[in-house]
């Protein structure tokens, strides 16, 4: 973590207190701050910005570089960009000359593209895409784009920024290596094909914050069916929450997802014994794979059970979204990719054994943003049953979105807060999402800008 040159040295560090104490330096720079945590040292610590500005303070002509893409309206790095002096990289039209900054608003395609409301011919929107200029509202293409990157220039548009504080804004729609056709395509998949929307298409393609609104409390509408009614072709998907406070007990769900992303409620309720949990699983004949267990809690037993069985097992992250590169392009998922289960890890069993246990399958899922697509799946008629037990409706709202203030920053930002004592039932309902979007029955993660189209599909 130190590279030590002739004239200087480089430290890389993260963003614990100990990594950001203790030295002085000249040059800070500082990637991805949104994704730094709102305080370190687990609370017990300043933010860690504040905890690495501080380490230029000997310096008086000091320079300090922040990146990131932006999350929402309240994140760091917005706060910082509107701090400065705002500067856009405006360039030339090809055709009149007009200096101008690129913005979504501008990018058009063949009206005929569209087949009906949400479907699209998308090889027809990639080939017929262009920008049109603000002023002689003339066609740009992409073969045009290099030569006015070029000849483009920064201009600042914040007079009344802080002196000697620059901040620059940059969008995909520059990029000479990603087609304006390209874009579209993956606008208009993110709208109406993923149940997460927009956010990551204006959060990375866009370069802005995504507008987060409080989740208003709403009467969830039941569907004209009972519980246990199976339709032909349907997946389903059981996820149990594992508890051991007042003796080992389970509290379960069982969905049944078709191939639209639609859902019925199958089951819910409460279950005393492993044995209860496998008895379930063969009552409505779930595949082993499909039946997913929380392992937070008894983590030894749920993947020794896991492994047993075949089940899956997940566990619920606190982060908002996991990296992962899908056709040499980073996209955010709200789960992580497929890690291994351990259940003799560090036991001397394992040697006396004489052989190794096989490894059950684990997934971490990104709490905030399931519970958000929860929400959203809530909203539908016919995602409970007409004869769902009130518990079902005691757990689901147990927790709601509430506007919390960091009393170290100032700033302001949406949280999921538990109000009830229990909640296993949402915790089991988000993990039922989780085994949708990971057997394809629920698209939860963004359009890919170099993944092939299909007419009519992603």
């Amino acid at each position: 973590l130190e590279q030590h040159f002739k004239r200087c040295s480089v430290w890389w560090a993260g963003t614990s207190p100990s990594a950001l104490s203790s030295r002085s330096i000249a040059l800070l720079c500082m990637d991805e701050v949104d994704k730094f945590p709102e305080q370190a040292g687990a609370g017990r610590e300043a933010n860690p910005v504040q905890l690495a500005e501080a380490r230029v303070s000997t310096y008086p002509n000091h320079l300090i570089i922040a990146t990131s893409t932006p999350t929402t309206a309240d994140s760091i790095i917005w706060a910082e960009w509107q701090k400065g002096d705002m500067r856009f990289y405006f360039v030339p039209c090809p055709h009149c000359g007009l200096k101008q900054k690129l913005i979504w608003g501008q990018v058009k395609w063949d009206e005929s593209a569209k087949i009906e409301d949400g479907v699209y011919d998308f090889k027809l929107v990639k080939s017929s895409t262009y920008y049109e200029c603000e002023g002689c509202k003339g066609k740009i293409t992409d073969g045009q784009k290099t030569k006015m990157l070029r000849e483009g220039e920064w201009r600042a548009t914040n007079p009344k920024g802080e002196p000697a504080r620059r901040s620059y804004h940059l969008n995909g729609l520059y990029a000479p290596w990603v087609s304006f056709g390209s874009l579209a395509v993956k606008f208009l998949q993110d709208k109406y094909s993923g149940i997460i929307g927009l956010q990551d298409f204006v959060n990375r393609v866009l370069a802005e914050p995504w507008m987060e609104h409080e989740s208003e409390k709403m009467e969830i509408v039941p569907g004209a069916y009972k519980m246990g009614e199976v339709r032909m072709g349907d997946k389903l998907i059981m996820s149990c929450d594992i508890q051991e406070a007042g003796g080992f007990h389970a509290w379960c769900v069982v969905r049944a997802w078709d191939l639209d992303g639609k859902s019925r409620l199958v089951w819910a309720g409460r279950l005393e014994t492993w044995g209860d949990i496998k008895a379930k699983q063969e009552e409505f004949n779930v595949e082993p794979k499909c039946c997913l267990i929380d392992s937070g809690d008894q983590t030894r037993d749920v993947y020794l059970h896991c492994c047993k069985w075949g089940f899956i097992a997940l566990v619920g992250s606190d982060r908002s979204s996991f990296s992962e590169i899908v056709n040499e392009q980073k996209v955010q998922r709200p789960y992580s990719r497929i890690a291994n289960g351990d259940p003799f890890s560090g036991k001397a069993i394992q040697s006396k054994l004489g052989w190794k246990w096989k490894l059950c399958p684990v997934w971490r899922w990104s709490n905030p943003s399931i519970k958000d697509i929860l929400s959203q799946l809530l909203k539908e008629e016919g995602f409970i049953a007409l004869d769902t037990p009130d518990v079902w409706k005691v757990h689901i709202e147990s927790e709601v979105k509430v506007r919390v203030k960091n009393p170290m920053t100032g700033r302001e930002r949406l949280v999921w807060k538990q109000i009830g004592k229990q909640n296993h039932l949402l915790d089991c309902e988000c993990m039922n999402i989780v085994g949708a979007a990971l057997h394809g029955r629920l698209k939860v993660s963004p359009a890919n800008l170099t993944e092939e189209v299909e007419n009519g599909e992603g």
